[in-house]
C-alpha cells in the first residue's frame, strides 16, 4: 500500500497502465456501462469491458465479487488539488487509487489487489466496516457509499488523480480503523479540555473483551445493565461507569443515549420478590411430554423455546389467512383486479407475504373461493337465512390447517415429532399441538 503524500504525475504511461489496471480488475470480459445518468437503468446489454471503460459510467463488481471501494461525496465545491490534500490528510498519508470530480462533488476510489467475494463473510464484513468508516470520515453520501457494487464514474473519463498502487483489504480495515480511532479520541480530548468528566467515585474490575467497532454500543448498555441488575452500581452511577468504561471512545451523546436508556427502565425498583412458579400452557403441554432442554457437547441444542417459537409461528399464520380472506373480500366488493398493489392495499399484508400464500402455500384459489361467498352473500341476504354474528367472515379452519401442515418440531431427544393445527374452542381460534 502507499504512503506518499502526492499523486503521480499523470503521463500517457500512467493512463496506459490504469487502463490496463482497471480491465484486470473489473475481471469480467463484458460489463454493463452507460454515458449519462438517466440511462444507467436501461442499461442492462453488457458491453466488452475495454469498450465500456470509455464510457462515462461503468459498474464495478458483480454478485459473486468486488475489486473496488468507492466512495460517494455530495456538496464539496473544493478544488480538485485542494480537494486531494485534505483527503489524503484526512487519511493520514493513504493515498487513494483515485479521485475525481462530479458535477457535484467527488467520487474517491481504492483498488483492491485480491477481489472480495461475498461468500465469504469475514471478508464481506471487513469491506463494509471499511466503507462505513470511509464514509464516516470524509463526510460522504451514504446511500452512494455503503453499497458495495453498483455504477459509479469511470475515472478514465473525467479530470482525476490516479495512482496504480493497490490496496490490500486487511490493511485497508486496520488503517482506516485506527485513522477513525483517532479521530475520535482527538474529538474526545478537545471536548475533555472544556469540561472534564465526572470519574466514577468507586473502583469495579471490568473485562472490556468484546468492546470493538462496530459493538461497543451494545457493550456498554449490556455490561452497565448487568453492574445495575447485580447491585454493584446504583442508577446515579450510570453515567460515570460508562464514561469511565467508555474511555473516549464514543462521543459524549452517545453516553448520554446509553445512560437514558438504562436509567428509564429503573432497574433496582423492578427486582421483585419470588413468586410461586406457574408454568404456561404449552409449556405444561411440552412437560407432560416429557420434553426438556436437550443438549450436545453442553451446548443447547433444541429446547422448550423452539416448540413457542413455532406456536408463535401458527399464530401468525392463521392471523394472516384472516387478514387476506377480509383484503379478498374487499376486493370483489371495490371491482378491483386481482394484482399484487391491490391487494396489498386491501390486505395490509406485505407484497412478499402475498406471493407467498400464492406461489409457495398455494392457497390463493381457497381463499378467493371463501372470500367470493362471502361477498355473494353481503347483498343477497335475502336467500341466506343466518345469525347476526355468524356473518362475520372467518377464515375456514381446513385452509389454516393446510397453511400449518408443515410447521413441524423434532424432538431429537427422544426421537419424537409434533405438528401443530388450529381449533375453535369457545368462539375463539385456538393452535393445538398434537403428536405424530
Amino acid at each position: 500500500m502507499t504512503n506518499q503524500t502526492n499523486y503521480q504525475i499523470q503521463t500517457n504511461e500512467l493512463l496506459v497502465d490504469f487502463h490496463a489496471q482497471m480491465l484486470e480488475k473489473l475481471y469480467l470480459k463484458n460489463i454493463r456501462s452507460c454515458n449519462f445518468k438517466y440511462q444507467i437503468e436501461k442499461s442492462r446489454k453488457p458491453k466488452e469491458n475495454i469498450v465500456a471503460l470509455h464510457d462515462k459510467f461503468i459498474f464495478y463488481g458483480s454478485k459473486i465479487a468486488t475489486s473496488f471501494v468507492i466512495i460517494d461525496v455530495d456538496y464539496e465545491t473544493m478544488g480538485l488539488e485542494s480537494y486531494t490534500n485534505k483527503v489524503i490528510a484526512l487519511l493520514d498519508g493513504v493515498v487513494p487509487s483515485w479521485i475525481l470530480r462530479t458535477d457535484k462533488g467527488y467520487h474517491i476510489g481504492f483498488i483492491l489487489d485480491k477481489p472480495v467475494y461475498f461468500n465469504n463473510s469475514q471478508d464481506k464484513e471487513k469491506l463494509q466496516n471499511i466503507k462505513e468508516i470511509l464514509t464516516s470520515l470524509l463526510n460522504a453520501d451514504p446511500n452512494g457509499s455503503i453499497r458495495t457494487t453498483g455504477f459509479w464514474r469511470n475515472p478514465l473519463m473525467y479530470s482525476a488523480k490516479l495512482n496504480t498502487e493497490l490496496f490490500n483489504l486487511e490493511q485497508l480495515n486496520t488503517i482506516t480503523q485506527k485513522r477513525y480511532l483517532k479521530i475520535c479520541k482527538e474529538i474526545y480530548q478537545e471536548r475533555k479540555k472544556e469540561t472534564p468528566p465526572q470519574r466514577v467515585t468507586h473502583t469495579i474490575n471490568i473485562n472490556k473483551e468484546g468492546f470493538e467497532l462496530g459493538n461497543r454500543n451494545n457493550f456498554l448498555f449490556r455490561k452497565v445493565v448487568g453492574l445495575l441488575y447485580n447491585g454493584k452500581i446504583t442508577n446515579a452511577q450510570v453515567y460515570d461507569t460508562l464514561n469511565t468504561i467508555n474511555a473516549g471512545e464514543l462521543e459524549e451523546n452517545e453516553i448520554e443515549k446509553i445512560s437514558k436508556s438504562i436509567q428509564k427502565y429503573n432497574i433496582q425498583a423492578k427486582i421483585k420478590e419470588k413468586r410461586e412458579y406457574t408454568r404456561g400452557e404449552y409449556s405444561q403441554t411440552l412437560w407432560d411430554n416429557h420434553i426438556h432442554n436437550y443438549s450436545e457437547d453442553n451446548k443447547i441444542v433444541y429446547s422448550r423455546q423452539e416448540i413457542a417459537q413455532r406456536v408463535s409461528t401458527s399464530k401468525i399464520l392463521a392471523n394472516t389467512c384472516q387478514k387476506l380472506l377480509d383484503g379478498y373480500i374487499l376486493n370483489y366488493k371495490n371491482r378491483e383486479k386481482f394484482t399484487n398493489a391491490n391487494l396489498v392495499k386491501n390486505t395490509k399484508v406485505s407484497k412478499s407475504t402475498i406471493q407467498r400464500f400464492r406461489n409457495k402455500r398455494k392457497l390463493e384459489e381457497s381463499i378467493k373461493a371463501v372470500a367470493f361467498r362471502y361477498y355473494i352473500q353481503s347483498f343477497n341476504n335475502l336467500l341466506i337465512s343466518v345469525k347476526a354474528d355468524d356473518t362475520l367472515p372467518k377464515i375456514p379452519l381446513n385452509i389454516i390447517n393446510k397453511c400449518l401442515k408443515n410447521i413441524l418440531y423434532l424432538y431429537r431427544g427422544g426421537e419424537k415429532v409434533f405438528k401443530f393445527g388450529y381449533e375453535m374452542f369457545q368462539g375463539r381460534g385456538k393452535v393445538v399441538i398434537e403428536r405424530v
